[in-house]
């Protein structure tokens, strides 16, 4: 009768350790799941503020620009200062509208769940219930 019994610890003792060691790998599954979101996170960030800086320096020059077109059409154009002022707003707007939509789509594919990991952490789950049966 001790065979039956000690067969049976050491598939218990083998079985907790199989556990222990899904328990580990989850653990560092998780650990890499935040290092890839931090580093999503900060490349992000870097990219904000880069394109933060652009537009600040890219501000004067489109009114600038916007100036120059008002300024032909009234010399060149024949048109009223409002007019041309109004006619160089409504191109700045549409231009301002197409890079805002254009903007928007590309965050809307950026992906700060990590994929790899995710799909891993999906694994493991899967393997966990199936040893857990």
């Amino acid at each position: 009768m001790d065979q039956p019994t000690s067969r049976i610890h050491t598939i218990g003792a083998l079985l907790s350790d199989a556990l222990g060691q899904l328990s580990k790998l989850l653990q560092i599954e998780l650990a890499l799941a935040k290092t890839e979101i931090k580093n999503e996170m900060s490349m992000a960030a870097v990219g904000v503020g880069l394109l933060g800086a652009g537009l600040l320096v890219l501000i004067p020059a489109i009114v600038m620009v916007l100036l120059a077109i008002a300024a032909a059409l009234t010399d060149g154009g024949g048109f009223s200062p409002a007019v041309a002022n109004l006619i160089s707003a409504v191109i700045g707007g549409i231009v301002a509208a197409i890079l805002i939509a254009i903007a928007l789509v590309k965050m809307r594919s950026m992906q700060l769940p990590p994929r790899r990991t995710v799909e891993q952490l999906r694994k493991d789950r899967q393997t966990l219930s199936e040893v857990a049966r």
